[in-house]
């Protein structure tokens, strides 16, 4: 019994190479159904990590975009709605078309988040 408990905890922790953990089904905040609604594009919620200004290290940005699907958002910009709504579409880019646009030049930064 303990060998699979600790093959399992292995497996959801991302141990090795390849990994059989799947993403947690999140459901979709109005926020992100909103995006999706103004981009036309479909996608599963990314995760959102909230991460304390003292213990940010991502320099001068206020939120970051990865591409394996989380957002980063500096806690200081946590009310700030249109950066949610920008790193969505980075999310929404990336997931249907492979690209996360870093230099922002879809047109749909400007309309369905607010352009940087």
């Amino acid at each position: 019994m303990r060998k699979l408990l600790l093959a399992a905890a292995l497996t959801l922790s991302g141990c090795g190479a390849e990994s059989d953990f799947e993403r947690p089904v999140l459901e979709k905040t109005p926020v992100f159904v909103e995006v999706e609604t103004c981009t036309g594009l479909n996608a599963y919620q990314p995760v959102v990590n909230y991460i304390a200004n003292s213990d940010w290290p991502y320099g001068q940005n206020s939120a970051l975009y990865t591409s394996d699907g989380i957002i980063y958002i500096n806690s200081m910009f946590a009310d700030q709605v249109k950066l949610l709504k920008h790193e969505y579409v980075h999310h929404l880019l990336q997931v249907n078309y492979g690209d996360l646009d870093p230099g922002h030049l879809n047109e749909l930064f400007g309309q369905c988040g607010y352009a940087s």
